[in-house]
């Protein structure tokens, strides 16, 4: 884990807050939505407010609020994603990534050459052996290209046939194989096994695409990414073999159709669709407490609590959503027991979302229910801000179609020129409309988002059967004025909080003389003044 400043820079009492929180909340503000347009005094009040709700933190945490259930249940749950998620520091600890120059260079090469072929990934050579024959690959070239066909539409085995082109997802081990594909040799087999699958390709074509090169930074980035993937397959299937991990079939499928056939709210299952069997045992495995089975109940209790989540679109995503819920609870425990949570960034990490949360149910209690806001303050609001509330009811640009995520990841990516996004899709829809409850089905959660994003900004990608969508804006076409109805208790919302804030900036500024307080920002450094009410204080 990278080396991190957390020497105690600010005091208030007993709370003591590091450089690495002060920089981490002041970086989070000016990349939400300030960048290059942030001024002095936008600063200013900035470190003003910050610091006068830290003092609210700190009143609160005497009162005991660090130890309230919510706070340490909120907590927790964020402990347990950030220990097991594959950006967070455990699975960066077992693995040293080291990208010398050539592989940066090899993958610029690979960038500029696709093929056209035939694929399919299996998670062994007895599962390719089950569904194309055992003796596939003896047959000659019609016989593999007809068994191969079978499986189109299988998303379990990522049948493709198409242009694959860089990062060549989910075929990432053929792309040796491919380089040195010889193509006066006409159709040919070409296969790749590793620890984790096996994949082959009936590969006919090669093309060699014109255009400038990915960033550095960008290669740099995906390699990283793929190393770090890489041994989260192998541990994962690993972890799987060695707890002795079982399915209960009957139990998946029954699962899988209260999912489909009664989706909640927020991507959630409710309980009245699988009350009927939500004692029924869904699968087990061990732990080294002892063997564990786990029902139905207790593992949409754990889908409907995680912080990132989406309905499984079909059974064989539920099954690797169970699978991925036995290798948390193992890496959660392994983490632990190599205390990864007591790594200084993840301390402090920890710490600043305690406060945040900690500063939340304080300011919902002892503040919330003190602002009370008027019919005639939303009016007002509502007329001073006409422009916001005038939305884009139509607009119109390029729909991107990929194959693959991360493929389509790039092309999304506003490092990428809309030239090499269009280069690597494998379908372009041009004069592409978006328009207010007519977009298909996969646009429609999006659908604010892609009416009200700039134009030249590219949105995705997006799941769409299999296929992953980036649409790229050109221009509005139509704009219509909401009815303050519609928006009135967004506005109301709005307004309470702002006056919450206010208050809290306010309550914090009046306690200043309650707590012995050092302070040892370098507001110069920021382009910053000492709050006037930090000074008063130290006079």
């Amino acid at each position: 884990m990278q080396a991190i400043d957390d020497s105690v820079v600010l005091s208030i009492g007993e709370m003591q807050i590091s450089q690495y929180i002060i920089d981490k909340n002041y970086d989070n503000f000016v990349k939400t939505g300030h960048g290059d347009t942030i001024n002095a005094s936008d600063k200013q009040a900035w470190f003003e407010a910050f610091l006068a709700r830290l003092i609210v933190t700190a009143h609160a945490r005497e009162l005991g609020y660090e130890g309230r259930e919510e706070v340490l249940d909120t907590v927790s749950k964020m402990e347990r994603h950030m220990l097991t998620t594959l950006e967070g520091p455990f699975y960066k600890s077992l693995l040293q990534i080291d990208i010398p120059p050539s592989s940066i260079e090899k993958e610029k090469k690979d960038f500029h050459v696709s093929y056209y072929l035939i694929a399919a990934r299996f998670e062994s050579k007895a599962a390719l052996h089950a569904l194309l024959g055992v003796d596939f690959l003896d047959q000659n070239m019609s016989v593999q290209e007809a068994r191969l066909s079978r499986l189109e539409g299988d998303a379990e085995h990522f049948f493709f046939e198409g242009q694959l082109c860089w990062p060549f997802e989910p075929y990432r081990n053929l792309a040796s194989r491919l380089r040195t594909w010889d193509p006066e040799g006409g159709t040919s087999l070409i296969q790749s096994e590793t620890i984790n699958d096996i994949s082959v390709a009936l590969v006919r074509q090669r093309h060699v695409r014109q255009g400038s090169d990915p960033s550095s930074k960008q290669i740099e980035n995906y390699i990283a990414h793929s190393k770090i993937r890489d041994t989260q397959l192998k541990r994962h299937r690993n972890l799987l073999s060695e707890s002795s991990f079982r399915m209960h079939e009957a139990a998946l499928s029954q699962l899988f159709i209260a999912i489909r056939d009664h989706p909640g709210e927020m991507s959630t299952v409710p309980f009245k669709a699988i009350k009927p069997f939500e004692d029924e045992p869904l699968f087990e495995f061990d732990m080294p407490t002892g063997h564990r089975s786990v029902c139905v109940g207790e593992y949409i209790r754990y889908f409907n609590e995680q912080f990132i989540r989406s309905l499984p679109r079909n059974e064989h995503a539920l099954r690797r959503g169970v699978e991925g819920y036995v290798v948390s609870e193992l890496d959660f425990i392994e983490a632990k027991s190599q205390k990864v949570d007591y790594e200084p960034q993840f301390i402090q990490n920890r710490i600043n979302f305690t406060n945040a949360q900690i500063l939340d149910v304080y300011e919902r209690e002892h503040l919330f229910p003190k602002v009370i806001v008027e019919p005639a303050q939303v009016t007002a609001f509502y007329k001073k801000n006409r422009s916001r509330f005038t939305l884009v009811s139509k607009c119109q640009g390029r729909l991107l179609v990929f194959d693959k995520a991360l493929s389509a990841e790039w092309a999304a990516d506003m490092q990428t020129s809309t030239k090499e996004a269009r280069a690597i899709a494998v379908e372009e829809i041009t004069n592409y409309v978006v328009e207010i409850g007519k977009t298909i089905d996969a646009f429609n959660p999006l659908e604010p988002i892609l009416l009200n994003a700039k134009e030249g900004d590219r949105i995705g990608p997006i799941p769409d059967h299999g296929r992953f969508l980036v649409f790229a804006k050109e221009e509005n076409v139509e704009s219509q004025v909401i009815p303050l109805k519609q928006v009135s208790d967004e506005i109301s919302d709005e307004l309470r909080r702002n006056e919450v804030e206010r208050r809290s900036i306010q309550l914090g500024k009046s306690l200043v003389g309650k707590y012995n307080i050092i302070d040892n920002i370098n507001y110069k450094e920021y382009g910053v003044n000492r709050p006037i009410f930090l000074r008063q204080k130290s006079e």
